[in-house]
């Protein structure tokens, strides 16, 4: 069986275990942690040194229990007196008369309460306990198989850490609870021949051949015997025919996993064993329910016949596909709100009414949720399907809603009918969608969508060269620094966009997470015309030769939510980049920069040349010296290895599947369009080399993280 296929099984039964026992796992951790203190407590109260008259003893409990019913018997009032627990209630008679004393409930005792619920959970469930014991040892026992101890400031890396360093205290616990089951390492007893014997039986017994004076206590023992304690101290067990001393009791199991083998440390080392299984219980579980719940791909209410599905690349189609989703459910209507990549071409005819948002990105293209029903649309009909469609759109551009248009073309030759003309938005999407929404639903009642679009006005503060000159090989890169006047409103990744004279508006990822300084990577453009004169792109010419330092220039600031970083900083980030599209991670890191919760980060990062256009690499190095940057993946096509970035991750397989599978790392990929075909290709053979996956479900696996925000690619042509 191969390697992979045991790992998936394991990870399987690992996570599963933990999920299914999983209020039984904590109740009998944290139980088990009170109980430490037992040993504690015991090291910090005197001695008791009660001298009782044991011939008055046995004549009392025989006198006032005849038939046996107690089920313990021990010294009160300084041994003149005896307690008898009977039928619920604890009796108290003097030994001079035997007359009753007193009777009441047994006093609460917090240690006798957790103890039955760690043994048998108070309603008699020991069996339950000792499966929950079984399942535990497995669970901790497979835990190191599956991952070495790499820190990582993630909950699955702290949980991964404390599971390897703690590992002989987590393991003692389990291993001598199931042995414990099994009975071994236990005391010797002697056989039950003659039947069940009780305390008053054992006693009247035992004052033949033991000193009663010093007895502590006799109860009720295993398979009918009775367990004698005396402040010899000695103990004794009792059944229908003998009493004799226990021998091999309680045993090196029994004080390991009650830690009494030491006294009151070793009883807080096993307190410490026991909130270290706690916690990788609880981080265990809470790192599936957020890896579940970040997974999901759509929002469906119950009996759902309104779809609304949307093919969007910088989120504004999410938004208002989103927004209307939310407009009708005030409006009491059972709505699936789904990125298009996610529906499959078969669902459209379970919906009445279907809506759908696609804006275009490339030279006209759909956005790759869209290209993905397309692809799963293929050669199926979809005659009687009937849709609304909305498309968002420039008309600066010289294909206007291509992408829509597709999806349009493509829909109709399945058969399927759209039920009114397509309704296009010309740059700001709020008033089309607005009348477009209210055209379909009368009287619906929408709330205002917020832009995505912000005008801003920035001077140019820098500009600096990062790539080497006069090589042949590599594109001219330029660092851009421009500032604002006041704080601007927006998080590295977002988009500025540059309209130069009047031409369709070009976008660059911002890279900074300073609210006053927007810094950009930029590739200069070049091109030769039918002279073979040379010219420079309309928005890279402007910002990395024409414009002055100190000049104005008038921009957009366009929200790109869908690749923005996790706002949780602790959660593990995986960016992969190829040339400028190093770009918006510059600002990732910015934002992580000195903060101690900052959790682990991870740059695969693809040029030409190590030595000509390796941008950015002081402040990697140097973020990578800090530990803002916890590792740093390189790929040269040009020297070296001749390596691409596609190659580079399937070459660090095993440590990325581990960041992917165990940490939920989140991944942002920014690059040419070639590169996210590249790395999906990746992401693919990672999940079927290193986690156990087929071809299929890597596939449906990467399709959940995209729909889920955990994957996201921000690609230009």
């Amino acid at each position: 069986m191969a390697f992979t296929t045991i790992k998936r099984r394991l990870v399987w039964l690992h996570r599963w275990l933990a999920l299914a026992l999983a209020p039984v796992l904590l109740l009998v951790t944290l139980t088990g942690g009170i109980l430490a203190f037992v040993p504690v407590t015991e090291s910090l109260t005197p001695t008791d040194s009660t001298r009782i008259d044991g011939a008055a003893l046995v004549r009392v409990i025989n006198a006032v229990d005849p038939e046996g019913k107690a089920t313990m018997v021990m010294p009160a009032d300084g041994g003149t007196a005896v307690t008898l627990v009977r039928d619920g209630m604890w009796q108290t008679y003097a030994l001079g008369d035997g007359q009753l004393l007193r009777e009441a409930p047994p006093p609460f005792d917090v240690f006798q309460t957790v103890e039955d619920l760690h043994r048998n959970l108070l309603i008699g469930a020991g069996i339950v306990v000792e499966i929950a014991a079984w399942a535990m040892l497995a669970i901790v026992v497979i835990g190191p198989l599956l991952a070495w101890p790499r820190f990582a400031n993630s909950l699955m890396g702290w949980h991964r850490v404390a599971g390897w360093f703690a590992l002989p205290l987590v393991l003692m616990l389990p291993l001598t609870g199931v042995l414990m089951t099994l009975g071994i390492g236990g005391p010797s007893l002697p056989p039950t021949t003659g039947g069940r014997t009780t305390p008053v039986a054992a006693l009247t017994r035992a004052a033949d051949s033991i000193d009663l004076s010093g007895l502590s206590l006799a109860r009720a023992f295993r398979q009918g015997r009775v367990l004698i304690t005396t402040s010899a101290p000695a103990t004794y067990v009792a059944t229908a025919t003998e009493v004799v001393p226990m021998t091999g009791g309680p045993g090196l199991v029994r004080e390991l996993h009650e830690g009494t083998w030491a006294g009151a440390w070793s009883g807080l080392l096993n307190a410490v064993g026991a909130a270290v299984l706690f916690g990788l219980t609880v981080t265990g579980i809470l790192s599936w329910w957020r890896r579940r719940r970040a997974d999901r791909a759509r929002s469906s209410d119950q009996g759902a016949r309104i779809l609304i599905a949307h093919a969007s690349h910088t989120g504004t189609a999410a938004s208002l596909a989103m927004a209307s989703a939310d407009a009708l459910r005030r409006r009491g209507e059972a709505v699936a709100c789904a990125a298009l990549g996610t529906v499959s071409p078969a669902e459209l005819a379970g919906f009445e009414t279907i809506l759908l948002i696609a804006s275009t990105t490339g030279e006209g293209e759909l956005p790759d949720s869209g290209k993905r029903f397309l692809t799963a649309l293929g050669s199926q009909r979809l005659d009687g399907v009937r849709y609304h469609l909305l498309a968002l759109g420039d008309r600066r551009y010289t294909k206007f809603c291509g992408g829509a248009h597709l999806l349009d073309d493509a829909l109709t030759a399945a058969g399927a009918r759209a039920a009114a003309p397509m309704t296009c938005a010309d740059g700001d999407p709020a008033a089309p969608w607005r009348d477009w929404l209210t055209r379909l639903f009368p009287g619906i009642e929408l709330r205002d969508v917020q832009s995505a679009d912000r005008p801003v006005s920035l001077t140019l503060e820098s500009r600096t060269l990062l790539t080497a000159e006069n090589d042949p090989d590599v594109a001219e890169s330029w660092h851009i620094t421009l500032t604002a006047d006041a704080d601007l409103d927006y998080r590295p990744g977002d988009l500025l966009m540059i309209t130069p004279d009047g031409a369709a508006p070009r976008s660059y990822s911002i890279g900074s997470a300073d609210l006053r300084r927007i810094e950009l990577t930029v590739g200069l453009a070049r091109y030769l015309d039918a002279d073979g004169r040379e010219h420079f792109g309309l928005a890279s010419g402007l910002l990395c030769r024409d414009l002055a330092p100190g000049s104005r220039i008038e921009a957009m600031l366009h929200r790109h939510e869908a690749f923005r970083a996790p706002a949780d900083l602790t959660r593990p980030l995986v960016m992969i980049a190829g040339g400028c599209g190093i770009a918006p991670f510059m600002g990732f890191l910015d934002e992580r920069r000195g903060r101690a919760e900052a959790g682990p980060v991870w740059l695969v990062f693809g040029c030409r040349k190590q030595t000509g256009d390796f941008l950015h690499r002081a402040r990697l190095e140097a973020d990578l010296a800090a530990g803002t940057l916890s590792h740093l993946s390189t790929a040269f096509s040009r020297e070296g290895e001749r390596l691409h970035v596609q190659d580079r991750m399937r070459a660090e397989g095993r440590e990325l599947s581990r960041w992917l599978l165990e940490d939920g790392a989140f991944v942002r990929v920014c690059g040419r369009s070639e590169l996210g075909f590249g790395v999906e290709a990746a992401l693919v053979d990672i999940l079927i080399d290193f986690g156990g996956r087929d071809r299929e479900a890597a596939r449906v696996e990467i399709e959940g993280w995209r729909q889920s925000g955990r994957l996201a690619f921000d690609l230009f042509g």
